[in-house]
This record gives structure tokens, C-alpha cells and sequence, in this order.
């Protein structure tokens, strides 16, 4: 303790640090510290006691307990005689043997057939009574069973409609009673029954012509068509029926009494549509305002 600076016992006084041999905190530590004011010497404890090996495990200590295990025991390879690796020091070869050799599974060729066919054997033959009736009973049966149809899935607009026409006549339980529309025939089933009717009456006809020596005596001629009149003709007609339909009104009106009230208005719409008819056909105009004022 003499040769200790004067710092050390000072601090010695002030702490009461135990300075000595056994303690961690020696001289040499001491001075180390001295030397070294930033380490952190304070997580330096003293291995000797369990204590201590806490802390130092706590704080960060680099503490290993040395620990002696016991040497490992390991069994040599016994060599039985089989055959090792070569890479290995005891190796072995193992003899070859023949008669092992000789019993190995190989796979064997078909051999050829020793029959011979004579030509007579290509002759096809014909069929017995038991082979024609067994074809028989398999073409009726193949015609009398039933054949699903053959068609080809599809998906267009027709089938959309026709779906629609289902949901809305074949009824339902989506909705009340009240909102369901009544069930009956489909449009597309009068369509259907429609385009069967008319096919039975053109297999009819056809019927009767050939039967007839190509003439059909039920065959009846088609009206000729009326002939298509022209724009001017159908607003000049439509025209002269408003006129017709005014002069009705205010007859009726006339007959009721009420007349005078609408006399003038009446008046004056028959005007201005007989003047229209006369820009469209001045012909016709003339003949129409004989008919109304004679």
C-alpha cells in the first residue's frame, strides 16, 4: 500500500475500496484505470464466487467456465469380408463368381410359330344361319331404341329470346300468385304450332296436285294486291279524313245545341285544310269541295 499514488488512497478514503492481492480491483487494474478513463472498468467482478460470475454474466462479462468432458469413445470398422470402397485403407474386393453369373434373369425372345397356313386358309368364308340372325337382332334393336339427338349446343339471341318467353308464360314461384303472369302457350310455341300447320297444309296440297294430274282443285288464286299508292296520295287522304272528322264533331255538337261555341274554330281548321289539299292535287280538291257543299 506505501507504493500506491497518492490519488489511489484517496480514493481508498473516499470509497472504501478493499485494495489488495485478491481483489480484482489490484494495483495493476488500478493504474490500468488510471490510464484509461473512458473504459468502463466497473463491469470487472471478481470470478472467485458465484456472485460474481453473476454479475459479470449480467454486465456483460466474457466469462466461459472451463468444463472438462469426457473423450469421446468410437468403435473401429470391422471388415466381414464384403466389399468396401476403394478410397478406403482396409478394402476388400470381393471374387467373381461364375455360377452366379450364369443364373442371371435375362429377358427371352418369342419364338417364331412352326404353323404354316395353306392358301385355302385366306379364302374368306361365309357367314352361318346363328351370325346372319345375330346382325339381325342387333340392326333392329340399333333402329327401334332410342337415339338422342344429335345437336349442336348453341347460345344466340333466338335462344335468349325464347328463354324469356319461358320465364314469362310457364309461370313460377319467384313471385306472388298476384304478380305472375297466367300460364299458357309460349309465343314461340304458337310460332311452332303455326309453322306445323302450315307444312301439313303444303304436304296436302302437294298431295292432291299429284294425285290430280299436277292440278290442285282446292288451289285458289291470291287477290291481286292492291297497287301501292304514293306518299302524296296517302297525306292527301289523311288530310281530307281530319276534314271529315270536323265536320262530324260539329254536326254532333249542332244536334246537341252546343254548337255556336265552336263553330267559328271548326270553321277555320276545314278552311286551312282544304287549302293544303289544294297545294297537294288541285283536281282532287275540286272534287272533295263539291261532295261537302252540295
Amino acid at each position: 500500500m506505501a507504493d500506491l499514488p497518492a490519488r489511489i488512497k484517496q480514493m481508498k478514503k473516499l470509497h472504501g475500496d478493499a485494495i489488495g492481492s485478491d481483489s480484482p480491483f489490484n494495483a495493476q487494474t488500478l493504474q490500468h484505470s488510471l490510464n484509461n478513463p473512458n473504459q468502463e472498468n466497473w463491469k470487472n467482478f471478481e470470478k472467485g464466487s458465484e456472485a460474481g460470475r453473476l454479475m459479470a454474466k449480467l454486465y456483460g462479462g466474457a466469462y466461459k467456465p472451463q468444463i472438462s468432458y469426457p473423450t469421446l469413445k468410437t468403435k473401429k470398422a470391422v471388415n466381414n469380408g464384403a466389399w468396401q470402397p476403394s478410397n478406403k485403407g482396409n478394402a476388400v474386393v470381393s471374387k467373381f463368381d461364375k455360377k452366379k453369373a450364369n443364373k442371371v434373369a435375362a429377358p427371352k425372345f418369342r419364338q417364331t410359330s412352326n404353323y404354316t397356313f395353306a392358301p385355302v386358309d385366306f379364302i374368306p368364308k361365309k357367314r352361318n344361319a346363328d351370325a346372319c340372325q345375330t346382325m339381325i337382332v342387333d340392326a333392329e334393336m340399333r333402329q327401334s331404341a332410342y337415339r338422342p339427338p344429335h345437336m349442336n349446343a348453341f347460345s344466340g339471341d333466338d335462344e335468349k329470346q325464347r328463354l324469356s318467353e319461358v320465364f314469362t308464360h310457364k309461370g313460377g314461384k319467384a313471385l306472388p300468385k298476384d304478380l305472375t303472369h297466367p300460364v299458357g302457350p309460349a309465343p314461340y310455341e304458337v310460332r311452332q304450332r303455326q309453322a306445323e300447320q302450315q307444312r301439313v297444309l303444303e304436304a296436302k296440297a302437294a298431295r292432291r296436285t299429284r294425285l290430280n294430274g299436277g292440278v290442285d282443285p282446292l288451289y285458289v288464286e291470291p287477290a291481286a294486291a292492291a297497287p301501292e299508292r304514293s306518299a302524296k296520295d296517302q297525306l292527301f287522304d289523311q288530310i281530307y279524313d281530319e276534314i271529315k272528322d270536323r265536320r262530324a264533331y260539329q254536326e254532333e255538337m249542332e244536334l246537341a245545341g252546343a254548337g255556336k261555341a265552336n263553330r267559328q274554330k271548326v270553321a277555320a281548321e276545314i278552311s286551312s285544310r282544304l287549302s293544303k289539299l289544294s297545294s297537294i292535287d288541285k283536281g282532287r280538291a275540286a272534287e272533295v269541295m263539291i261532295e261537302m257543299y252540295q
